[in-house]
Order: structure tokens, then C-alpha cells, then sequence
């Protein structure tokens, strides 16, 4: 019998959610309804923009959020990721642990880089808009693999 249900290798992402008003597009040259990668300049400066004590921070990225479905239906999941040695990093961990997707990375072995985020900015009309920067997932190679 298999050890594993599902086997992931993606992005680790964490998005940080946040809702904004339509003139916040305009003001921020932001192109709604689309999903944009970004460098790290640009992700800190609508970073800024926004409120960050009314948004919400969470896993995600399509493979992780797979992989959490997975083992929210009873399945068991692993998920081969990167994540760095940062605030953001433990998160994402924290999060696959809560959601019991089992992964061989640990916190104290990370690179000191930046974890991948992304900023979904939802709009009145309930549509999103996302900002991804990848990080450290840049750095993705098999060595990550297990």
C-alpha cells in the first residue's frame, strides 16, 4: 500500500489577502482580474498601499492548497516546497502541519532568503487580483525533492 495519497512539488506561496477599493488599481498601475508576477521592489511597494492589519495571511499556492484539500478529505498528502528561513516561511510550515501535509523540510535547515507570497487584492465585485513574487522558489531544485 502506498504511503502517500497525493505527492506535491509546487510554489510554496503565502497570500496575503486584502480587500481594496477599485481606484486603488488606477492609483497603483495594479491590472485587475489578472494574475501578475512580480520582483520584490514591486510586491513591497503595494505592500505599503495597502492595510496590512485588514488583511489576512495564509498557505497557499495552487500545489499546496491541492495538497490541503487532499488531507482535509481524509487523504494523506506530501508536498515537496521551499520556503525560507523567515516570518513568513514558519507560517507556511505551521500551516502544511495544521492541515497534517507532511513535508521534509524543517525550519532550522532554510535558506535566508524570502518566502514566495502573493497579494490578492479583492475588489468590491468580490474579483481577484494577484501580485506574486516568488522568492526562494526560485531556487527550487531536486536536491528539495524526496
Amino acid at each position: 500500500m502506498a504511503k502517500y495519497d497525493v505527492y506535491a512539488i509546487g510554489n510554496a506561496i503565502v497570500d496575503i489577502v486584502t480587500e481594496v477599493e477599485y481606484d486603488f488599481f488606477e492609483r497603483n498601475e495594479v491590472e485587475k482580474g489578472v494574475m501578475t508576477l512580480v520582483d520584490e521592489k514591486r510586491q513591497q511597494h503595494l505592500m505599503q498601499a495597502i492595510d496590512m492589519n485588514k488583511s489576512k495571511l495564509t498557505g497557499g499556492g495552487s500545489a499546496g492548497n491541492t495538497i490541503a484539500a487532499i488531507s482535509q478529505f481524509g487523504g494523506k498528502g506530501f508536498y515537496s516546497c521551499l520556503v525560507a528561513k523567515d516570518e513568513l516561511g514558519k507560517l507556511f510550515l505551521e500551516d502544511l502541519k495544521s492541515n497534517q501535509v507532511e513535508t521534509k523540510l524543517s525550519y532550522e535547515n532554510l535558506p535566508q532568503d524570502h518566502t514566495g507570497r502573493c497579494l490578492v487584492m479583492t475588489s468590491p465585485d468580490a474579483e481577484r487580483t494577484m501580485n506574486t513574487f516568488l522568492g526562494v522558489n526560485s531556487f527550487f531544485s531536486p536536491a528539495y525533492l524526496d
